[in-house]
């Protein structure tokens, strides 16, 4: 879920490791990722020694004034997009993302 500012702008992280080894233990495998939205684009890095498996399968984006005419980037090939004006909330479903490799997703 992103909610963006006014200016259309957003980020967030988040802390990713294996759920079992007790922080502070040598060894422990871990990756954060970083969540920023610029310019009708999301931005996804990774940075860590840690395979994120799962894939990213759904984006919500709300503070969409605009209804969307196209969204492409990294994953979106089977995508299907469902825009809601009231509430301006922009969904993109059905992705197949790698979290791991630095994706894009731009919505115009």
């Amino acid at each position: 879920l992103v909610s963006q500012e006014l200016d259309g702008t957003a980020s967030g992280n988040a802390y990713i490791d294996d759920g079992e080894t007790r922080p502070g233990e040598n060894g422990i495998a871990n990756t954060t990722i970083t969540f920023l939205v610029q310019n009708k684009t999301l931005h996804i890095s990774a940075v860590g020694d840690w395979a994120v498996a799962q894939k990213l399968e759904k984006v919500t984006v709300l503070g969409i004034t605009d209804e969307p005419t196209n969204v492409s980037g990294d994953g979106t090939e089977k995508a299907t997009v469902h825009y809601d004006p009231k509430i301006q909330e922009l969904v993109i479903e059905g992705l197949d993302v790698d979290m791991n490799m630095d994706p894009l997703i731009r919505w115009e």
